[in-house]
């Protein structure tokens, strides 16, 4: 069994926010997999969807706590459903990265400033799972709590659609290969 988690924040406020590109990946996973149905799983505080790829067996996780509860939701998922850490993929923002760059990262990294990475390694104990990271990009002027909050702009856009797509491949071999 394998878990994409896509981080972001619950709410339409932030549907299209920098700090949602892990939620944007998950639902453009499950829409191109044809299973756009998310069920809310409120003991574990997520939307959940259940998938099948030939003999694999794959939950698709969007947390619906705000990025420091990250950790808690991917900690009770793993306990209940017996995932061994090696299983898991979270897709998240990433403002270190210049926007437009995806990397995917194995198993282990050094410090994150990211809330939501934070969180899931303080909980699980270990950064041995691996992350896609999307490149938002900095901006010199505003703080990283404020940007991460904005939504791209139009100009943007095109380069954020790119890192989907390129999301979408990455996905696909994680499954396949891990």
């Amino acid at each position: 069994m394998k878990m994409i988690v896509g981080l972001g924040n619950p709410g339409q406020k932030y549907a299209q926010t920098r700090h949602n590109l892990g939620f944007r990946v998950v639902d453009q996973y499950a829409l191109d997999q044809g299973v756009e149905e998310w069920k809310q799983e409120n003991r574990f505080s997520c939307m959940l969807i259940f998938h099948k790829i030939n003999s694999e067996k794959i939950i698709l996780v969007k947390p619906q706590t705000f990025m420091n509860g990250s950790g808690d939701i991917v900690s009770k998922l793993i306990n209940f459903y017996k995932i061994p850490i090696a299983d898991i993929l979270v897709i998240h923002d990433e403002f270190d990265l210049p926007l437009g760059t995806v990397r995917f990262r194995k198993a282990g990294f050094g410090k994150s400033s990211h809330k939501g990475i934070c969180s899931i390694v303080e909980k699980l104990g270990t950064a041995n799972f691996s992350r896609l990271r999307l490149g938002i990009g900095k901006d010199p002027v505003k703080s990283s709590e404020v940007f991460v909050l904005e939504r791209f702009s139009e100009k943007e856009q095109k380069l954020v659609e790119s890192m989907i797509a390129q999301s979408m491949e990455m996905v696909n071999t994680f499954i396949e290969t891990h």
